[in-house]
């Protein structure tokens, strides 16, 4: 594949968002049971091969179980942009994506251009080259493939999934999709600006990001501690500044009865005594 159409993938990778944001809210999207503004499932992997080679890959996949063959074994990202444009297509075969959840197991990814995966710039896997297309879900592992195609084919989003992504929080995500692929509406539009805050839902990624801003603090990085500081803010309603001492002093009271409300997108007090597992409550009650 030359870099020119690898390119064209990679754009592709996040064409569906931006189609969100864009066609969404121009057009409305076409009538189904959605959120005002938000693009429909169908026009969101339509986006996804547009302008790509992969459309005429996915002409060539056969059956759900051929696309699902791709996801869990194919290296090369233009054949998993194909496989995840099947699978937008024929939803019936996005429920058998709801175990590979679970599974941590490493795929790799190979002719992927200028693609950005946070993680895997951070690890060396991938190349960083200041621009390309940015997608927060490890597309090397099969949890994080399973739950970008799972977003790309729904535009709803529970949050990304990387390598480091802890059982219990997969656990939840397998959860959440298994009821929004059965007709519960839940889940945000995936262009939501909120969006990005899921990777806060729970009472230890609350306590990194505090951990996060005291090193921003004795780093003197004050850009970085503000940014920490609002987003924590936002997450959990509190005005605490950008002192991590008061943040840290703050979450010490409360850590044992914070829960993620999904309803609210925020993390919550509650003094409910019926679970001490901290995902538990992220689920809206059906």
């Amino acid at each position: 594949m030359t870099r020119l159409s690898s390119q064209f993938v990679v754009a592709s990778v996040l064409l569906a968002v931006g189609a969100c944001t864009r066609e969404g809210v121009a057009h409305g999207g076409p009538p189904e049971r959605k959120a005002k503004g938000s693009l429909s499932a169908e026009t969101c992997v339509s986006g996804l091969a547009a302008h790509t080679e992969a459309v005429k890959e996915a002409e060539r996949i056969r059956s759900v179980r051929e696309a699902l063959e791709i996801v869990h074994s194919e290296t090369r990202l233009q054949r998993v942009v194909a496989a995840a444009f099947y699978l937008g297509k024929h939803r019936e075969g996005l429920v058998h994506l709801l175990p590979d959840l679970l599974s941590r197991r490493e795929i790799g990814l190979t002719e992927t251009a200028d693609l950005i995966i946070p993680v895997r710039v951070s690890l060396g896997d991938l190349k960083s080259y200041g621009h390309g297309g940015r997608v927060e879900d490890d597309l090397f592992v099969l949890a994080g493939r399973a739950n970008w195609i799972l977003r790309v084919s729904t535009c709803r989003t529970f949050g990304a999934v990387d390598l480091y992504t802890p059982v219990p929080r997969l656990a939840l995500l397998r959860e959440l999709w298994k009821r929004r692929l059965a007709g519960e509406e839940i889940g945000l539009p995936i262009e939501d600006k909120r969006a990005g805050l899921l990777r806060l839902m729970s009472r230890q990624a609350i306590s990194d990001a505090i951990s996060a801003l005291a090193l921003a603090e004795v780093t003197k990085h004050v850009d970085r501690q503000k940014e920490i500081a609002s987003e924590l803010q936002a997450v959990t309603g509190e005005k605490l500044g950008t002192s991590a001492a008061t943040w840290n002093k703050w979450f010490d009271g409360v850590w044992h009865a914070l829960y993620f409300d999904w309803r609210k997108v925020q993390m919550v007090v509650t003094e409910d005594k019926r679970s001490t597992d901290e995902y538990s409550s992220t689920i809206p009650p059906g």
